[in-house]
């Protein structure tokens, strides 16, 4: 089977894939840099494949967004490193993406996130999201604004994004919130923190 070729994209270390110009004559597989896609089944070659500790020469096929064997159509990597995705557990670096103070911006804020994070080679990220009584970016409302805009988004992105709550140790008040706000939205990840040590 002849391998493919896409001239006209980019491959980067998380699979995604950018066209650099919307106009080509090959198939389209990004009409939009935020819209949800899955590769068509294909067969990278010619790359070096980091597996078991080491770069090996060897092939990666892929169909439905999942690792898979068996002959499909070929592209050729050469010159290309094919990484496994960075996963981040605990990252603040979206925060600048989002406003506090504009609940309407969060799920731009949340793609423009994803969008700088697949460029970086992550594939599974938790974003740290406060819930503590500093207000603003870090209160209650705010967390579960952004866990709406993330159920909205989901979709959309370009790496699986969870939310990592980060909870002030002095919010006992709102623990029945919290829990019903966890199981609701199916937060896997709280952490608890002493935001008032600082400043003591």
């Amino acid at each position: 089977m002849p391998p493919l070729s896409y001239p006209r994209y980019r491959f980067g270390l998380s699979t995604a894939i950018q066209p650099q110009s919307r106009k080509t004559n090959q198939k389209t597989l990004i009409e939009h840099p935020a819209m949800s896609f899955v590769l068509p089944p294909m067969r990278f070659v010619g790359a070096s494949v980091l597996r078991d500790g080491e770069f090996q020469a060897r092939s990666v096929a892929v169909a439905d967004g999942r690792i898979t064997r068996g002959p499909l159509p070929e592209v050729d990597l050469t010159g290309f490193l094919i990484l496994p995705g960075i996963i981040d557990p605990g990252g603040t670096g979206h925060q600048r993406h989002l406003p506090p103070d504009s609940p309407s911006a969060l799920a731009t804020g949340l793609m423009t996130a994803s969008r700088e994070a697949a460029m970086h080679g992550i594939t599974t990220a938790w974003f740290s999201q406060g819930w503590g009584w500093q207000g603003k970016g870090a209160s209650p409302d705010q967390a579960i604004r952004m866990m709406e805009a993330l159920a909205t988004v989901r979709p959309h992105l370009l790496c699986d994004i969870h939310l990592q709550l980060a909870c002030d140790t002095h919010m006992v008040d709102s623990g029945p919130r919290l829990i019903d706000i966890v199981r609701q939205h199916g937060i896997d990840f709280v952490s608890f923190h002493n935001h008032t040590m600082p400043t003591l």
